[in-house]
C-alpha cells in the first residue's frame, strides 16, 4: 500500500528526505515527502484486493470479496482499529491523534510533516498489522504528481544522480541515493525547477 498525500510547501533541502504538510500540493513538496511516504508504505506491507474490505475511516462502505457490503458495526470496529492505530504510532514517535469523533477520519499530517522518515519507517513496521483499511483507499498519486516525479528524476539524472523514474504508485526508496556526493546541492536545484500542481 502506498500513502502519497501532497504537501503545501518545501522542507530546507539540507534533509530531502523531510516532508511537509498535506494540501494542496505543490509539486515541489510532492516528491521530497514521497520518500517517507514509500517507505512507510513499503513497511505497511500490500494491499491486496483479496478478502473482505470493511468501512472506511471516514464511515463509508467497502464492497466485500463475496459481493456482501460491510454492515455497519464495521464502521465502528475501523474506527477502533484507527484508533489503536493512533496510539500505536504515538507509542513509537509519532505524534498521530485519534479518529476525528464525528467522522472517524485520522489526520496523518505526521507522517509527512511531523517526523523524520526513520521514524516514520520504524513506526509503521511495528504499527502495520495495526492499519485500518482506510489507509489504503485513495492512495495512489495523481497524474499531476507523478509528471512532476518524473521531472525531478530527469533533472536529478542530469544533474549526474542514478535517480529511478517512479513507478505508477510513486517514488520507490532506491530512488533516493541520498548518500551520493552532489545529491543536495542537485535536490536543491531540482526542487526549484520542479513545475507547480494542481490539488489532489
Amino acid at each position: 500500500m502506498r500513502f502519497l498525500t501532497p504537501p503545501p510547501a518545501v522542507r530546507p533541502v539540507s534533509d530531502p528526505t523531510r516532508p511537509a504538510g498535506r494540501r494542496p500540493l505543490r509539486a515541489r513538496g510532492a516528491v521530497v515527502a514521497a520518500v517517507v511516504v514509500v517507505l512507510a508504505a513499503a513497511a505497511c506491507g500490500g494491499g491486496g484486493s483479496e478478502g473482505k474490505k470493511v468501512a472506511g475511516a471516514d464511515g463509508g462502505t467497502r464492497r466485500a470479496a463475496n459481493g456482501e457490503k460491510s454492515g455497519s458495526g464495521s464502521g465502528s470496529d475501523d474506527t477502533a482499529r484507527a484508533r489503536d492505530f493512533a496510539k500505536c504510532m504515538r507509542d513509537n514517535g509519532v505524534p498521530v491523534q485519534d479518529p476525528d469523533p464525528g467522522t472517524g477520519k485520522l489526520d496523518l499530517g505526521p507522517l509527512r510533516g511531523g517526523a523524520d522518515a526513520p521514524t516514520v519507517r520504524k513506526a509503521m513496521q511495528v504499527c502495520r498489522d495495526k492499519a485500518p483499511q482506510s489507509i489504503a483507499d485513495g492512495s495512489k498519486p495523481t497524474e499531476k504528481q507523478l509528471e512532476a516525479m518524473r521531472q525531478l528524476a530527469r533533472c536529478m539524472r542530469d544533474a549526474g544522480i542514478a535517480f529511478n523514474d517512479p513507478g505508477p504508485d510513486g517514488f520507490d526508496k532506491s530512488s533516493f541515493p541520498t548518500g551520493a556526493p552532489g545529491f543536495a546541492a542537485a535536490m536543491q536545484k531540482c526542487q526549484a525547477a520542479a513545475p507547480a500542481g494542481g490539488s489532489k
